[in-house]
């Protein structure tokens, strides 16, 4: 099994690596920060995943679970805890769709309009913690590389659709 590290001679903590490591320790940043320098599960009862729902939710007013699952390239299964976790907390409300009764469209809650208002400010304060010594160009070319290395995995999720 290791003989095509000896072959490239390439370690097993190569650059080849990095990235993903890179990725997850970025990801545990993320959520230390949130939960606990910012302390929002406290401050704002909601989880980081929560506020991302709802942000999306205020950018796609009247939008269905399906779309949301679409739009946040998830399963339907985890929109649906979510989405009955925010409904609980009284963050959002369900409506039957005007077009199609069977559809239950995401609405806003005054309170959730409150809670969003600092879960932006947080957010935007950890993104300018985090891209601090970038140029412009950089974090565009930084973010359009994240979108393809997405786009290159994206097919793993269907997998019984394509072979590896």
């Amino acid at each position: 099994m290791l003989d095509i590290f000896e072959k490239n001679n390439k370690s097993l903590v190569s650059e080849d690596f990095v990235v993903s490591h890179l990725l997850t320790l970025i990801n545990r940043e993320l959520e230390f920060y949130f939960n606990n320098y910012a302390n929002i599960k406290d401050s704002l009862n909601i989880s980081r995943l929560e506020g991302i729902y709802l942000m999306h939710i205020k950018e796609n007013p009247y939008i269905n679970q399906s779309k949301l699952a679409e739009l946040l390239n998830t399963d339907i299964t985890l929109i649906s805890k979510m989405t009955k976790s925010l409904s609980d907390k009284q963050l959002i409300i369900q409506k039957a769709s005007e077009v199609d009764k069977r559809q239950r469209i995401l609405c806003l809650t005054d309170k959730s309009e409150k809670i969003l208002t600092e879960f932006c400010q947080i957010y935007l304060d950890f993104y300018k913690l985090a891209f601090a010594n970038f140029t412009d160009e950089e974090t565009k070319i930084l973010n359009k590389s994240l979108d393809k290395i997405f786009e290159n995995l994206k097919f793993l999720k269907n997998k019984d659709d394509q072979t590896i």
